[in-house]
């Protein structure tokens, strides 16, 4: 029996990718699938032949209410800033923009279940005032909401107290009590708790695999530079690893790729170094020998998926610093703290020398191989989804 699926993401491509693949193995089932996200991601979900509802941007006034959180966030250390950005921003802020929209939706399509990714707040809020059953995708190890799931409930209070919901402290609705799709495997995810219905997905690629990008020597190594569609909008952020990267790379027995996004101009390079936007992460995987990232959820994940080692650089991000810990503690990469190009250079030889780096990220990868398909576990969530639901009406 086709269901009306909701699904909302926040803005940002790496927001909306997780979701990509349960949203169109619903499609291709015959389930009603939306999508609800800002207009920035019109493009996309036109590409990808997804139906799009459009939620509202931040206003004026909240665009510089965020921005001004984020400027006090990048004062404070890691821990602290990382709480603040969860708790004004994705919790309070973006909430705000989005959630009468949200709301309106619910009411107005009526769907079966709304399937939100783990940092957008209004589509599971929406579904608790109405009743409606809510499912939560993973956009990091589920260890990142956990460790900060006292901020994310104290930037949600008030929306909560607007609806008339229960008091919240935990974000339990959300974090443990809802069903929780993920891509991660369990090697990566380490110890803790996790929610109660759990089901693990297999990621897919979103498009056939291009060639090589670029004109290289295939005989030589690829290294792929990549940290993130943010970076390159914070001012100074990408310097950080771009600037000693020139002595770090340039005498190499290697190929560079980086890639900056479209708001970064990158200074002069060592010649064995391409610079480019964007390319699809599939099409560079590919080809790869090794990734040097931030440590983001989707490069990282991608990167495993497809056998390659890592040296993460956490710059920003919460789970960043997450993400280098687990993949170093299983053996497929290197976590690198400091940007020197003495320790860059080192630790990019590690991984692209050393075969043991590249055995343990083939065996995750194996890992998630093994991962059911998305639509196997789709309809796995949707058993026990809309049977709960059924049952509590």
């Amino acid at each position: 029996m086709a269901s009306r699926l909701l699904f909302s993401t926040t803005a940002g491509i790496g927001h909306l990718h997780p979701l990509v693949p349960l949203a169109r193995a619903a499609h291709a089932s015959g389930h009603h699938v939306r999508v609800a996200a800002p207009a920035s991601l019109t493009s996309r979900l036109t590409e990808l032949g997804l139906a799009h509802d459009v939620v509202p941007d931040r206003s004026s006034a909240q665009l510089a209410d965020a921005n001004a959180w984020f400027a006090h966030a990048a004062g404070l250390d890691t821990e602290d800033g990382n709480a603040v950005v969860l708790r004004e921003i994705f919790g309070r802020i973006n909430t705000a923009a989005t959630l009468p929209r949200l709301l309106a939706l619910v009411d107005e399509w009526a769907p079966d279940l709304v399937i939100h990714e783990a940092l957008e707040f209004s589509g599971p809020l929406a579904a608790e005032a109405a009743g409606v059953a809510h499912a939560t995708v993973a956009m990091s190890t589920h260890g990142v909401l956990r460790h900060w799931r006292h901020d994310v409930a104290s930037g949600l209070a008030g929306h909560r107290a607007s609806l008339g919901l229960a008091p919240d402290a935990t974000c339990d609705p959300l974090l443990a009590e809802a069903p929780y799709l993920t891509s991660v495997p369990a090697s990566i995810e380490g110890d803790g708790p996790l929610p109660r219905t759990t089901i693990r997905y297999r990621s897919e690629d979103l498009h056939d695999v291009g060639p090589a990008p670029g004109e290289r020597d295939p005989g030589r190594p690829l290294l792929w530079a990549t940290f993130g569609t943010e970076a390159g909008r914070m001012p100074g952020m990408l310097d950080r690893v771009v600037l000693p990267m020139a002595d770090a790379v340039g005498d190499l027995d290697v190929d560079v790729l980086l890639t900056t996004g479209h708001a970064y101009e990158a200074p002069p390079l060592p010649a064995n170094v391409t610079v480019e936007r964007y390319v699809p992460q599939e099409d560079v995987l590919a080809h790869a020998t090794a990734v040097w990232c931030h440590g983001g959820f989707n490069t990282t994940l991608a990167a495993l998926r497809f056998g390659r080692p890592l040296v993460i650089s956490p710059l920003f991000a919460g789970d960043t610093w997450f993400n280098a810990e687990r993949v170093a503690a299983v053996g497929a990469g290197v976590a690198l703290h400091d940007l020197d190009a003495a320790s860059i250079r080192a630790a990019l030889e590690r991984v692209l020398v050393e075969p043991r780096f590249r055995a343990r990220a083939v065996d995750v990868a194996a890992e998630m191989a093994a991962h059911p398909p998305p639509g196997e576990a789709l309809a796995s969530m949707l058993d026990v989804a809309l049977g709960v639901a059924a049952v509590a009406g």
